[in-house]
């Protein structure tokens, strides 16, 4: 989220981000550069096959309206204070996130990514036709890896998590959207019938790849693949470049869950 996202933009297209020629690009910190590409990546992956998708970027002024309208005065009135804490030394703005995305996504309806989720396909290839809400089961097979979350306009599991979220935050601020969600799933599912929850849901699974694994499909070793590539006096860890999505139904792996930053030698 930023409030300056039009610097991020093709002056000449609107509808693009900026190329990496232009001085505005050369200008950003090497991690915003990380971002901007991956986000550029994601659009072109998600813009191959039939219906091209349409990219929102939000502002803090277009948060503070969704987060409004979906949760009142008093989710606006959390979302505003938590500019103002801080922790070791840094403004929250991840949890700003987190409540941000729940008021895009309860508004418009679609499909929110986080800027590091490197995308090895359109993810609209796997989504069964009648799924209205999708997340990641994360790696330990108790919670969700809310780094995409897809949702039918105005979904419950949305709205049950903006109205739990202050209360997970007050337990701990930890992973807070990701419990929230987790939570607000747990309540939606026992108040529907199974079959409909079983036929409306979708969840991809968050592994780590390793030889052998007939759960996901064979590709190279994405570690091993990054540490060759960067090679040089400081050899790459490529720490956590190997965790990756994928569809149990399809077996194809749909993201790898970080970009490489190449100022840390890993994947962050």
């Amino acid at each position: 989220m930023a409030d300056d996202w039009e610097k991020f933009l093709d002056p000449q297209n609107k509808t693009k981000l900026i190329s990496a020629e232009s001085d505005t690009y050369k200008k950003l910190p090497p991690v915003l550069q990380n971002n901007v590409e991956n986000m550029k990546s994601t659009i072109e992956k998600h813009s191959i096959a039939g219906s091209p998708p349409s990219v929102q970027l939000f502002d803090t002024q277009m948060c503070e309206d969704a987060v409004q309208e979906m949760g009142g005065l008093n989710l606006l009135a959390f979302y505003r204070s938590l500019l103002l804490e801080t922790k070791f030394g840094h403004q929250r703005y991840a949890y700003r996130s987190d409540v941000c995305r729940l008021g895009a996504l309860w508004k418009t309806g679609g499909y929110y990514f986080d800027v590091d989720m490197l995308a090895n396909m359109d993810v609209r290839e796997v989504v069964k036709p009648d799924t209205e809400f999708i997340t990641i089961k994360s790696i330990d097979g108790n919670s969700f890896f809310t780094s995409m979350i897809g949702a039918t306009k105005g979904h419950p599991i949305i709205k049950n998590s903006a109205d739990n979220i202050i209360e997970q935050y007050d337990k701990s601020s930890e992973n807070v959207g990701t419990f929230s969600l987790f939570s607000a799933f747990e309540t939606w599912q026992k108040n529907v019938d199974k079959k409909v929850s079983n036929s409306t849901t979708q969840f991809l699974v968050e592994a780590r790849q390793k030889p052998g694994d007939d759960r996901y499909e064979s590709q190279p070793d994405r570690k091993e693949v990054l540490i060759k590539t960067y090679d040089g006096p400081k050899t790459p860890s490529a720490q956590g470049c190997e965790l990756l999505v994928f569809d149990p139904s399809s077996k194809q792996i749909v993201f790898w869950s970080r970009i490489f930053n190449v100022g840390t030698r890993r994947c962050d």
